[in-house]
Order: C-alpha cells, then sequence, then structure tokens
C-alpha cells in the first residue's frame, strides 16, 4: 500500500459530565448518530479496552479522589497550624480533582483514515472482495489499540471501534492522573492532562502516531504547525530586512503579509456531530439556493415562453399582411395592365368583361393579356369592376353632354328670339327706301345664321362624346 493516506488522530477535551453524550453516542441514541448505518452496528466493538462499567468506576474513583484530596488538605493546613485557612477550607468542602480549565480534563481520542485505504484493494481483480478490507481493518484496529496502550497504559480507560458509519475509526477516554505533594495541600491526586507529553504537544503526538502506523502503509498528517512556525520565521525576516533597509512601516506589513500568505490555515477541529450539523445546513442553504435559482429559471422560461407567443402572434399578422400586399400588389398590376389597354386604344373600356374582347387583346397585346391574366380569379374581378366604373362614367359624361347641349341649344334659340326682335324693331324705324335695299342683306344674314344653328348640335354632340370617352 503506497504512502498517500495519513493516519488521522484528534484530541477533543471534556469535563466528566460530558460523557453522557459519549455513551448515548455509542449506544446510537441521541444527537450525532442519525448518520449512522443500522445494519452494520452490530460490527462495532465495545470496550476493546476497558470493562463495561469503565463510567460507573470513573466516576467512583474522581469522588474518592476528591475526598482523599480534601482530607489530605486540611491535615496539612491543620500540621501547618493554619487554623484560619483550615477553617475556610473546611467550610468550602472538596472540590474536583483538576485545575479549573475551560475544555475540560479528560480526552478522547479518535483515531482514523479515509475510508478509501479500507475499500480500495491493491488488486483491481478483488475490488467484490471484502477480506482485504477486513484485514485492513483489523491491522488498523490493532496498531491502534497498541498505540493506545503503550503510550498512554492505565489512562485508557476505554476504547471501541465504530464499523456503521462512513470509515472505520476508533474512539478512547484517557483519564490522565497524577499525584502531586506539597506541604500546604499533603499529596494531591489530580487529572492533569498536560503532564502526560503527547497530550500536551500534539504536534509531538501527529509525529509519533505517524511514525507508528508507517508498517500499514499510512503516513503523518500534514504539519501544518511546523509550516505556520517557517512561514512566520520567514515573515519576521522579511519585515526585519524591511526594517533594516529604512523601509516605511506600511512596506514592513506588507513583507510580513505577503510571507504569512504562503502559511497553511490554521483549522479548528470540530465535534464530528457539529461539522455534520453545520455541513447539513450548508447543503440546506446550497439546496435553498438551487430551488430558488430553479424558481427564477422557471419565471424566466414563463416570460420568454410568452414572449415567443407573442412573436408568433407577430409573425402570423405579418405573414398576413405581407399576403394582403402581395394580393394587393397583383391587383394593382391588373389594374395598371388594364388602364395601359384602354389608354393604348387596345380595348373597350365598357367590354372587359366580355371573353371576346379579351381574346382580341391577346392577339393585338400579348404582353398586356399576360398581365392581366396573371391571377386569373383576382384579374377577372379587377376587370368587371374597372367595365362597370368605364360604363358609369360613360353614362355620367353622355348625361352631362346632354345637358350642355341642351342649355348651348337654348341659347341659341333666345338668341335667336332677341335678334328677331332686334330687326323687327330696327326695321320698323328705317324708311321704306333704306329698308328695300336692306331686306335682302338680312334675309343672307338670317339664312346663314339658320344655318349655324342647324349645325351646332352636330358640332356640341361629337364634343362631348369626345369628352365622355376621355373620363
Amino acid at each position: 500500500m503506497s504512502l498517500e493516506r495519513p493516519v488521522v488522530l484528534r484530541f477533543a477535551a471534556l469535563f466528566p459530565t460530558d460523557l453522557a453524550h459519549y455513551v448515548l453516542h455509542e449506544e446510537r441514541r441521541g444527537r450525532g448518530s442519525e448518520h449512522c448505518v443500522t445494519e452494520r452496528k452490530h460490527l462495532n466493538r465495545l470496550n476493546l479496552i476497558g470493562d463495561a462499567d469503565w463510567r460507573e468506576r470513573l466516576d467512583l474513583e474522581i469522588a474518592a479522589a476528591r475526598a482523599e484530596n480534601f482530607a489530605e488538605e486540611l491535615v496539612a493546613l491543620k500540621r501547618l497550624k493554619r487554623k484560619k485557612e483550615w477553617l475556610a477550607r473546611g467550610t468550602e468542602g472538596p472540590k474536583d480533582p483538576w485545575n479549573a480549565t475551560e475544555a475540560g480534563p479528560l480526552r478522547e481520542v479518535i483515531l482514523t483514515v479515509n475510508k478509501d485505504w479500507f475499500e480500495t484493494p491493491s488488486d483491481p481483480s478483488k475490488l467484490f472482495d471484502n477480506a482485504e478490507k477486513e484485514r485492513r481493518e483489523a491491522d488498523f484496529t490493532a496498531h491502534a489499540c497498541e498505540w493506545l496502550t503503550s503510550r498512554f497504559g492505565d489512562m485508557v480507560v476505554t476504547a471501541r471501534a465504530d464499523h456503521d458509519e462512513t470509515a472505520l475509526h476508533l474512539h478512547a477516554i484517557i483519564v490522565p492522573w497524577v499525584e502531586k505533594t506539597s506541604g500546604r495541600r499533603g499529596t494531591q491526586r489530580l487529572i492533569q492532562p498536560t503532564s502526560h507529553p503527547l497530550i500536551a504537544s500534539y504536534e509531538a503526538a501527529q509525529d509519533d502516531v505517524g511514525a507508528f502506523f508507517a508498517p500499514l502503509g499510512l503516513r503523518r498528517g500534514e504539519a501544518r504547525a511546523k509550516a505556520r512556525r517557517e512561514a512566520k520565521e520567514a515573515a519576521e525576516a522579511a519585515r526585519k530586512a524591511a526594517n533594516d533597509s529604512c523601509a516605511s512601516a506600511a512596506e514592513a506589513q506588507a513583507a510580513w503579509d505577503a510571507a504569512m500568505e504562503a502559511a497553511p490555515q490554521w483549522v479548528q477541529h470540530k465535534p464530528t456531530h457539529i461539522w455534520r450539523q453545520e455541513e447539513q445546513d450548508r447543503l440546506d442553504r446550497k439546496d435553498r439556493e438551487l430551488q430558488r435559482r430553479q424558481a427564477d429559471l422557471q419565471a424566466r422560461d414563463a416570460q420568454l415562453a410568452t414572449k415567443a407567443k407573442g412573436l408568433e402572434a407577430v409573425g402570423a399578422e405579418l405573414t398576413k399582411r405581407q399576403s394582403a400586399v402581395a394580393d394587393r400588389e397583383v391587383e394593382i398590376d391588373a389594374a395598371v395592365a388594364v388602364l395601359d389597354a384602354v389608354e393604348a386604344g387596345r380595348c373597350d373600356p365598357g367590354r372587359l368583361d366580355h371573353p371576346e374582347e379579351l381574346d382580341r387583346l391577346a392577339a393585338v397585346a400579348p404582353d398586356l393579356h399576360r398581365r392581366m391574366m396573371a391571377t386569373p380569379t383576382r384579374a377577372g374581378q379587377i376587370r368587371r369592376r374597372l367595365a362597370e366604373v368605364f360604363r358609369a362614367t360613360r353614362q355620367r359624361a353622355k348625361l352631362a353632354a346632354e345637358k350642355r347641349l341642351a342649355e348651348r341649344l337654348g341659347a341659341a334659340d333666345r338668341l335667336a328670339a332677341a335678334a328677331e326682335a332686334l330687326r323687327d324693331a330696327v326695321l320698323s324705324r328705317v324708311p321704306k327706301a333704306l329698308l328695300d335695299r336692306i331686306l335682302p342683306l338680312v334675309d343672307t344674314a338670317s339664312q346663314a345664321f339658320e344655318e349655324a344653328k342647324a349645325a351646332l348640335p352636330k358640332r356640341d354632340r361629337e364634343r362631348s362624346t369626345r369628352d365622355g370617352d376621355g373620363k
């Protein structure tokens, strides 16, 4: 097995009252046990070190130490004849057999390896063979128990191996008892974790456990503390060099910051149940964020769908309008063709809806006939409509011409009557001798007038007809 996986060692400080949660988790009850696989619970091995009643025995041992230490201190104070202190101490009563500490005097030890070390076979052909995995779990458990007993001895009051979680791991409780003697307090039996070198120096413990598990193909974890010390020393050297070169305080601080950026960040280990809760909270937040984004995307998709429907409606309307425009262009082309044929005198505008007129137009003007017949249905409608318009226009022109002719004839009649009246008035005042000379001339003028009057209707009729054809 290659030295790719580090052995994981964790120390957690506990008070004796915290052991209740330790036991609950051991029995898979209460908070922190939700992730455990019930079907694998029977594989867990309890009391690898210690007896089943270890907690009761520890409680009794702490109670005995509390009473013995109290009695020893009273005897020492009485022997020193410190009556006042003896009375005050007697009033206080027994104290816990450890110094005041924020974290607690006991230590929970956790030993494990990444699950891949247990599950990845050395031979790929043995992927589904559990024998090698079981052998590695047994070797790791044996090494862990040997390391605990060889390093802490009787301080280990209990140890167990859990197989029903993500990876095999061992839990152990260490109670580092020591005896201290002084004249004022006598012999005191105390729980003092710093009395053990591996507990006092977490870095030394990591070095030791890495070397101990090396025969299994494991290695020490990342030496973050050493890397941070080296980075800090480099930062101090960079700051000192900046100060020696008379650099400003800001430049010196920048040199420090640049050197510390390369240092590994300090990581605070968290209890498993707290880490899992925080991880679950993180996943829940991520899930809510994904749901929010999904809702936003769905809303955006709905908006896009609505816009797409609107665009489809607009496209359909445009297509409809384009079709209408194309039809109108055909109508205009047909109308222009008809007007060109009428203007060229190649067809009778009043007979555009007659087939024989179209046949005549095809013979004399085939191009115009082709344009008019481009779309027979619409062109036929246009021709019929234009024929109706031309007939109505011709009728209106004829009526207007007849009206103008009647008006002119009436004016001519009135002019003739006036001329006759004028002639009679003039003749009545002309002497007879002169009259005989004038009458032949008047008769000649009258005859010419009558001829002009007779010719007037024919010219007006022809002009009116031409005016009607032009319209």
